[in-house]
Formats: C-alpha cells, sequence, structure tokens
C-alpha cells in the first residue's frame, strides 16, 4: 500500500496504490481480480487489479485521520489476502477566519448606533455548513443585529457589519445641579479581542471595561 500524499485540504484528492504480487518463486501466473481499498474498515471503492497493481484517486472527508487498507479478492490461482499494513491520511477541516476589519471601541450617547465590521474568510474555499451570530454581554436596552444575519455554506469571503442600537436617554431627577434636572450617560462598548484570529466555531474572550459584547459564531 501506498499513498501520493499524507496530508491534504479538505478540497483535494489522494491517489491510493495497492501492488499485489505471487509470494512463490517461480510463478508465471500474475494475480487478477479486484482490489478494495477500505477507510478506517468502511469500503471506498473496488477497482480491477492490471498488471498486479490497483489504483484509487478519490477525496477523504475533511477533518480526520484515515487509515487505508487494501483487500485482494483473490482468483483462481491466489487466494484473497489483505494489505499487511495501513497508510494514514490527513484530510485537513473546513474552518474560516474571522477578523475585526474597523474600530473595536465606540463611546456612544443614549440613543446612538455604533457599528463594527468583521470579514469573514473560508480557508479552503467554502464553509463546512452555514455560519450564523449572536452577541450577548450588550449594556442594558440595547440590541445587535449582524448584515448579513447568515453567511451560507458555499460563499467565499465576506464582510459582516454588527450593528449596536443602543437605549434612549432616560430622564432622572438630580440634586447635582444638572441642567433641567437630568443626567446623560455615555456607553462605552468594547468588543473582547482586537487583534486578528482564527476560529472554528466560537470566538470568546473576556475583557475588562463599562460594557462588553461577546460575539459568537456557529455553525450549523
Amino acid at each position: 500500500m501506498s499513498t501520493n500524499a499524507s496530508a491534504i485540504t479538505p478540497n483535494q484528492t489522494v491517489t491510493l496504490t495497492a501492488t499485489v504480487s505471487a509470494t512463490i518463486a517461480g510463478t508465471t501466473k500474475g494475480p487478477t481480480g479486484t482490489v478494495t481499498f477500505a477507510d478506517n474498515g468502511t469500503a471506498l471503492a473496488t477497482v480491477p487489479l492490471g498488471g498486479g497493481t490497483a489504483q484509487l484517486t478519490t477525496a477523504l472527508p475533511a477533518g480526520t485521520t484515515d487509515s487505508i487498507t487494501a483487500v485482494y479478492s483473490g482468483d483462481a490461482n491466489f487466494l484473497t489476502s489483505t494489505s499487511t499494513s495501513s497508510v494514514s491520511v490527513t484530510a485537513g477541516a473546513l474552518d474560516f477566519t474571522f477578523t475585526d476589519t474597523g474600530a473595536s471601541a465606540y463611546t456612544a450617547a443614549p440613543g446612538a448606533v455604533a457599528a463594527y465590521s468583521f470579514g469573514l474568510s473560508p480557508q479552503y474555499g467554502t464553509n463546512a455548513s452555514a455560519v450564523s451570530f449572536s452577541v450577548t454581554g450588550l449594556p442594558a436596552g440595547a440590541t445587535a443585529s449582524f448584515t448579513p444575519s447568515t453567511v451560507a455554506a458555499n460563499a467565499g469571503a465576506t464582510t459582516v457589519v454588527m450593528t449596536v442600537q443602543t437605549a434612549a436617554a432616560v430622564a432622572q431627577n438630580q440634586d447635582s445641579g444638572a441642567p433641567f434636572g437630568r443626567g446623560i450617560e455615555l456607553a462605552l462598548l468594547l468588543l473582547p479581542f482586537g487583534m486578528k484570529r482564527s476560529v472554528r466555531k466560537r470566538l470568546n474572550a473576556g475583557c475588562c471595561c463599562c460594557s462588553c459584547c461577546w460575539l459568537e459564531l456557529r455553525q450549523r
């Protein structure tokens, strides 16, 4: 058993080769029949043996380490047999990078809107599944929305904007002599990250600030 690559990307194929030969010296007939290639015990395909060699070019499941074996069917002159050793092939996982591309902090007056920009890019041309977004830890009364709200599995690099609508000002009675007896508080909105990082399903970190948002990415 042999392979042309021990590690592949999710969209790359691998070529597997099995050689069957007679073990008795002086044998004039060569083995015929078929060879079945198996991945961790599960058959991938059965191909005819030609000139003592069988070859299969195939894709493997993303994010797995595959142990490939070959089983010879046997013929009128030769018994069935299984490869004495296996070959290992690692197929990379479908993954993406999620990068903040704009400001990571806003100081917003009550009722104002803060917008944050991100870049979502699949590492191998496509996402494993659709990607959706949610956020927690917003200031009281604030809401967040995303444009787009989801990114399809077959989408390429996508710009994602998170818009945070802060709560409107509320009149308060104060004894501090503030004009008109009202106080206005500014909301400090900070993302819990300020650098590029690659994530598979969740981007989650803490920070020390007045109000911080935790952004979660989900693949479904």
